[in-house]
């Protein structure tokens, strides 16, 4: 599982801070206006990047926070 949580937005990009199974040290990715995505900061938590990943696939942009699930 993986929480999200918007940071900041601009019309340049989006910046969400998630947190790898309820973690309280956060990654940071960036989406880019021009397509582009961004890991910004990579969680302590996140040993592999998989969380990383996730939040690069299943962050919903039009949200200001949510939770990734899957299985």
């Amino acid at each position: 599982m993986l929480e999200y949580k918007l940071k900041e937005k601009t019309e340049e990009k989006i910046t969400f801070y998630f947190y790898p199974e309820g973690s309280k040290r956060p990654g940071e990715v960036v989406f880019y206006s021009d397509g582009k995505i961004e890991i910004t900061m990579d969680s302590p938590d996140d040993v592999k990047r998989y969380y990383a990943g996730h939040a690069v696939t299943g962050i919903n942009k039009e949200k200001t926070s949510g939770y990734i699930i899957w299985m």
